[in-house]
């Protein structure tokens, strides 16, 4: 969700939103030490269920 903001913000609206996702990012790294977990963590979640999309 964070990323379709930036889409839908005008540019001048992307810094706080950036600023988020910066936050949301360090806050996976120290929560996941596992690489495949936090890969999984890093995923966005178009669905808001934390499932993984599937092509």
């Amino acid at each position: 969700m964070p990323e379709g903001l930036l889409e839908a913000l005008p540019p001048g609206q992307h810094p706080p939103v950036r600023a988020e996702l910066t936050l949301l990012g360090q806050a996976v790294e120290r929560a996941f030490e596992d690489p495949d977990r936090r890969a999984i963590a890093q995923q966005a979640d178009f669905q808001g269920i934390g499932g993984v999309r599937r092509p």
